[in-house]
């Protein structure tokens, strides 16, 4: 019974390490936000950079938005994702590169209203 949890110990204590990062996720959001509902936002990606020391693969990317009128930064912050543990890897148990036992992507409650709330161009 003791060794059932092994295969996926590390995926046990990324999923730890991981809500560590989005628990301290940083938001920047421009003070103007609601001033401007409804305008075009340009969607500015960044490349995603490891994350070292963790259980299993992690990276940060950067998303910025900003306001296709003025260019101004309108909203700034981090995307966490987390990748397959051991087992996973191992084995072809799940498709999309994702942990099994959590979601393996964390991003800030303000990313859902972006969609409703404004127009987002690439």
């Amino acid at each position: 019974m003791i060794g059932l949890p092994l295969p996926l110990a590390d995926e046990i204590i990324g999923a730890m390490q991981f809500s560590e990062l989005c628990k301290y996720q940083v938001i920047y959001k421009s003070p103007d936000m609601q001033n401007k509902k409804g305008s075009r936002l340009i969607f500015i990606d960044h490349k995603e950079i490891p994350i070292h020391g963790k259980a299993l693969p992690m990276t940060r990317g950067m998303e910025d938005y900003v306001s296709e009128s003025d260019h101004s930064l309108m909203l700034s912050f981090a995307i966490f994702k987390a990748g397959q543990g051991y087992l996973a890897r191992a084995f072809p148990l799940n498709e999309g590169g994702t942990p099994l036992i959590f979601s393996g992507d964390c991003q800030p409650e303000e990313y859902r209203m972006l969609f409703t709330d404004y127009k987002i161009v690439n």
